[in-house]
Formats: C-alpha cells, structure tokens, sequence
C-alpha cells in the first residue's frame, strides 16, 4: 500500500488522552518523591535514578501539558524535551559562573513543574467522579465507545483473543527470561569471550520469543503492536548495563572524563578539547549529579544506552506513525529501526546519543503530509527552539545534517513550517561562530571535495595490520543490515514513485554531503548511515512481497535476520571493547594520584580507556601498539620489542604529543586486559605476545609496580 494512501489513524478518545496525562502525573512524582528519599537517607544510587528521570520525563511533560498536549505527544516528546531544558540549564550555569546556583534552579523548576503535575492528577479525579455520576444514570459512558474505536484488525473477535493471549504469553515469558538469565552473570568479566558466550542459552529463546511477540502484535492494536518492541530493545540494550559493573566501552571513560571536570572545576576549557567547547551534554548531567550528590557519573554512563535508546525509540515511533499513519506499521518500523541501530556504538554515554535523540524529535515535530491541516501550535514551536538551541550547544556535526534533512522535507511540503531548517540552522552556526578557532582546528581544507578519502572509515584507514576474522564478521553485518534496509527502501521508491517516498529518500542521502566536506576523524560514512536509518527504516517497513506467500514470509525471515545481525555486529565484539572494572581502577589510580604532568603509556591503541577523571588535562595519556616491534615481525622476541619501547621512550620523546599542554615530569605505563583484547583482535599481537611483553616491565628495575588488579598492571619510571 503506498504510503499516500494511508488514512489518518484516529486520535485517542478526549477520557484515554487524559489517562495518559495522569499515568504520565503520576509517574514523575513518583520519581520525584524516590529522588527526594534517596537524599534524605544519602543513597546516592536512589536519588539519582529519581531526580535525573524527574528531570528528563517531569520537567518536559509539564511544559507540553501546560501547552495543551496530550496522549502519545506527552510520552514521546517529552523526555526529549526534558533532556533539551537540562543541557540549556547546565550550559547556563556553566558558562555564567553561578555554578553554585545550580542546586536552586533545580528546585526552582521542580516547584514550578510539580504544580502542573498536581493539577493534572487533581482534574482526573474530578472527571472520574463525573463518569462514574453519569454511568449511574445509565448513560453511555465513554469508555464504552472507546472499545469499539479500538478494536484490533482481525477477522473475528475469537481470532483477536487467540492473538493476543499468543502476544501477552510471548511478550512476558521473553521479558522474564532475558531478565533473569541476565542477572544471573552480574558482575561478569569479558574475558576473552564476551557477553554472547556467557549468557545462557535461555536469553536467546527469550529473544526469540520477544521477535515472535512483535510479529503476531502486528496483527493488533497500539499496546501489542508497541509493547514487545519497547520489550526487545530493552533486552538487547539493559542486558550489557545488567551484566557488566562499569560502561560498556572504554570510549566512554573519555565522557566520564569529560563530565567530571565540569563537577571537578564547576566550568570548562574550551583550549583543552572541542567537547569543552560544545558542553551542552555534559554540563546537563554534571548539572544532575550535582544536585543528586552523585560523585562520579561512571553509573550514569552505565545505564545511558537502555534509557536512551528507550527513548529514542518511543520518539522515532511517533516519527514513524505520523509519515505512515497507521501505527501498527510504525511499530514495524521501530523494530526495523531498533534491529539495525548499532552503527559506531552510538548509543553510549556521549553528546552523539543525546544529539540524535534529539533530532529524530526534531523531525517528529516538524513533519507533516501535505493534505494536514494543522500547523505549527505554540508546544511545536517551543519544542522546536528549545532542542534545536540545546542540540547546537551539545554537538558540532549534528545540527547541519538535520538542517539538510528539514531542507528537504520544507521543500516537498512535508514541513510544518518552512523556517525549520533556519531555526536548527541558526543556534548552529551562531556557537560555532564564538568557537571558530577551536572549529578551524578539526575542520581541514585539504578534506573538502575528496570523496573517497573522506568515505574511508577507521578499519579502511588504519596502516596496522589485517584485521581478525571475528572483527571482519562483525563489520560485514553492521554494514549488512544497513544494505539490505537500502536495497528494501529502493525496491519500495522504484514501485510507488510517489513524492513522499521520493522525499523520504532524498532525506536519508542528504547526510552523504558530509563525505564533500570532512571525514570527521575517518568515520564520515558512520556518520552518514546513521542519519539514513530513520528514513530508510519508514521506507523499508512499506514494503510487501507480491505473492500472498512471500508477504507472508517475508517479515518473519526478515526481523529475525536483522536480530541475527544485530547480536553480531553489537556484542560480537564485547571481549574487545568492554571495560574491565579493574582497568579503570589503575587509570583512576594514575589520574588522582600521579605528579602533574606526567605520561601514561597504555600499551594498546584507538579505543583504550583514558581521561577518566575530572584531572585528565593534566596528563598526557598516548597509545602503544608496536607489541611485535616497529616491523611488526612474526619472529617475536619480547626483549627485543622491549628495548626498542625503551630506545623511542628515553631517546626520540615521540610518546609525548607534540600538542601537549602540560610539562613532561615522569612516565607510566598501563598493561591491561582490554588494550590487549583489542591489538589481538587486531592482529598487532597475540594475548600470548602482549603478556611476554607485559612481562618486560614487571622483571625489569626501571619500573617499578604502583597497582596490580586482576586485569591489569601500573608501572612507573624510575
């Protein structure tokens, strides 16, 4: 079916619209009230789960009920909301110097938004009166009339019950089985195999079951259709943050690093990083810990990718469900969405994650068909600001992508207001202005027009050796996935060929304008795929196979596919990129306790953990990968590679940045488990070679031991 023949699907009954208000009420003061517990009895843990949700959810659906909406509009638009008020606040306190205030204007906005809260809930209750005075009088009640509206799509009311008994048992048994064979390897060290080996057979059939969950739900209404899909993201995303103790990938520790800074020094620098310089997401959650007395935000980054994945899910279903109209189909392409979303590990702790939430809300607010005649209300218009003000302080590349993709959207029609793209635009390029020579220093001439050297990702890049077979596996299916949605979403362009599908493509290439200007840092093809997925994922969900048997087969085979390769592409690789809790002990060991100035040597490359803690600027913290030596030889002789490490330490100093900020005073060396996971999946050297190599340090007497845990090893220079 062509996606401009979809009829609207039916706003919610006035009494269900109100219901949602008052769960939604009900829910944030909840969260509010456990906040408030958690302080009273100093556990930090319970504060913040409840203040930084109060934050995201109260904050945002407050303003959207004090501006008229209603149902889904509260669920899926107002965590993005929220978290755009938290980051503007954050930068406000930041950047002013009444860091010190910040506490208050926390509270300030909780005074506020708890009213709106309580009057919600107080109005339900009035109107519930109402009803049940009405119901009495044997008038037909509303609720009554709603069942009928909301009847699920089926050819008998037995078959409905049949399916949704199928969809109630599939959905809660998957839940429970991914959940407790989760729990039951907390605490689980990587190893050498990962989160995939590990778990127990039972999580997969859990999975299984959750797919086959969505697959009957399509046949349903809203809750069966929606459910099992919030369900499976949940389990493929909260199983690492269950099983592992720290965030899932040693680029995170970077973040961590990043955000205590700003609780460390109650500013930022923008001289030492760009990220200083666009601190929209860090300062929002150094803003939160504070006011929650959270330490450090290492659990935060733990738990980001669940929530915010959620997240981005309930708001890429109302992306979805107003293109196509029709929300059981826009499930279908949540799930499309959810199954292929692993491109780069985007969804960690990072100003990437929260920036492309915020732009599919973004898209989910401007989108309209052209035959709608509603326009932009004020709700629209201060969502609009209010994200795009936050995503341009939060992030130097996104802003632009989303402005080309509203450009095109604006010039099909497709836009509710045509100053959208001027609006994402403007913010953007104003703070980009004020940072200019910090932008001038990662945006090179030399890349602009070079395609193809600009398309290389980091794994094409690199000089080091061939990769692993295993790392070959798991880029061919992030790839894969993102191919077959292409080849989906062209199939359905070629047989329809209306506007709209050709305007949905044209806003998944628009991204690939980045490849004319910049590799940013050799991922500019990630960078362009990520931006697609959304609207090849809408555009792939309209596709049906001509026979009655290949439409009935194609979707199973399909989403079970995309599962398949998710799990691949995802988690295949955990043993290489998951943190140990033991090696960020000794990276923090060195950064809080270490002379100023000193180096530490990690003996690993791209991806290893660094600048954990808010003193990161005051080291130097550089990668080491020639294990093997500089010819990288298969004649291994663990001495030999030792004296040439030592002959580059003491004699040439190219350790040590050319652009580093601080003076040199002495040196450290890191020896750990995932470094040494990453250069054998990499092929630099062998668990076998790295450890020869370890050994070096611990038997020589120029370094002496500072910490030894289970996973790794601290030496310093004598």
């Amino acid at each position: 079916m062509v996606l401009e023949a979809l009829r609207p699907a039916h706003d919610p009954p006035p009494h269900d619209s109100n219901w949602i208000r008052s769960a939604v009420a009900l829910g944030s003061l909840t969260l509010l009230a456990l906040g408030i517990v958690g302080l009273a009895t100093a556990n930090s843990a319970m504060s913040a789960i409840g203040l930084f949700l109060y934050a995201f959810i109260g904050f945002g659906t407050a303003v959207l009920m004090t501006l008229g909406c209603r149902g889904w509009n509260l669920l899926t638009l107002g965590p993005p909301l929220g978290l755009a008020i938290a980051s503007l606040v954050g930068v406000l306190v930041v950047t002013t110097g009444i860091w010190a205030a910040g506490p208050v204007l926390f509270w300030v906005l909780v005074s506020i938004t708890i009213v709106v809260h309580l009057t919600v809930l107080t109005r339900t209750l009035i109107a519930a009166r109402s009803r049940t005075h009405l119901s009495h009088r044997g008038e037909t009640s509303e609720r009554d009339e709603s069942i009928v509206a909301t009847e699920p799509i089926v050819s008998t009311l037995r078959h409905a019950r049949q399916l949704r008994f199928v969809t109630a048992i599939a959905t809660a048994l998957g839940f429970v089985l991914c959940l407790a064979s989760a729990l039951a390897i907390r605490n689980l060290d990587p190893g050498w195999g990962g989160l995939l080996g590990a778990i127990s057979p039972a999580w997969y059939i859990g999975l299984a079951l959750l797919a086959t969950a969505i697959l009957v739900g399509q046949r349903l209404g809203n809750l069966y259709a929606g459910l099992p899909v919030l369900i499976l993201q949940l389990a493929l995303t909260g199983t690492p943050a269950i099983v592992f103790d720290d965030p899932r990938f040693a680029q995170t520790a970077k973040q961590v690093g990043l955000t205590s800074y700003i609780l460390l020094h109650h500013s930022v620098k923008p001289s030492i990083g760009i990220y200083q310089a666009w601190p929209g997401f860090f300062s929002g959650v150094a803003w939160l810990c504070r006011v929650s007395a959270l330490a450090s935000p290492i659990g935060v980054a733990r738990w980001w990718s669940p929530v915010v994945d959620a997240a981005t899910l309930l708001v890429f279903y109302q992306l979805a469900s107003r293109v196509l109209r029709d929300p059981r189909r826009a499930w279908l392409a949540a799930t499309i969405f959810a199954l292929s979303y692993t491109f780069n590990d985007s969804d960690y702790f990072s100003p990437q994650s929260a920036s492309y939430f915020l732009a599919i809300a973004i898209f989910a607010v401007v989108f309209q068909h052209r035959d709608d005649e509603s326009r932009m209300s004020a709700a629209s218009w201060v969502l609009l600001f209010t994200m795009s003000i936050a995503e341009a302080l939060t992030h130097p590349l996104t802003p632009y992508l989303v402005t080309l993709a509203l450009v095109v959207l604006a010039l099909f029609g497709r836009a509710r207001t045509r100053w959208a793209p001027v609006v994402t635009l403007a913010p953007a390029m104003g703070w980009a202005l004020l940072h200019f020579s910090y932008v001038t220093r990662y945006l090179p001439l030399s890349e602009l027009g070079k395609v193809f050297r600009n398309l290389l990702t980091p794994g094409v890049a690199s000089s080091g050796p061939a990769e692993s077979m295993l790392v070959e596996v798991s880029k061919y299916s992030q790839a894969g996935a993102i191919l077959f949605i292409a080849l989906i979403a062209f199939a359905v362009l070629v047989r329809y060929r209306s506007s709209l599908h050709l305007a949905m493509v044209l806003c998944a290439v628009s991204g690939a304008t980045l490849i004319l200007v910049n590799s940013y840092g050799n991922e500019a093809d990630f960078r362009v795929a990520l931006f697609a997925l959304p609207w090849l994922a809408i555009l792939a969900c309209d596709f049906r196979p001509a026979s009655r048997l290949g439409s009935a087969l194609f979707w199973p085979i399909a989403v079970f596919l995309l599962l398949s390769t998710y799990l691949v592409a995802d988690m295949g690789l955990d043993f290489v990129y998951a943190e140990r809790p033991g090696d960020l002990k000794a990276l923090q060991t060195f950064e809080r306790n270490a002379p100023v100035g000193s180096t530490l040597i990690v003996i690993g490359d791209v991806g290893y953990p660094s600048d954990l803690t808010g003193r990161y600027n005051l080291y130097n913290e550089v990668a080491y990968s020639d294990v093997r030596g500089f010819n990288n030889s298969h004649s291994f002789n663990a001495a030999a590679s030792y004296s040439q490490f030592m002959s580059v330490l003491l004699t040439t100093h190219r350790l040590v940045p050319s652009h580093s900020h601080v003076d040199i005073q002495s040196y450290y060396v890191l020896t750990a488990q995932q470094p040494a996971a990453f250069l054998a999946a990499y092929n630099y050297a062998s668990l076998q070679q790295y450890q020869a190599f370890a050994n070096q340090f611990a038997d020589s007497s120029q370094w002496q031991l500072v910490l030894r845990t289970p996973t790794a090893e601290l030496f310093r220079f004598n």
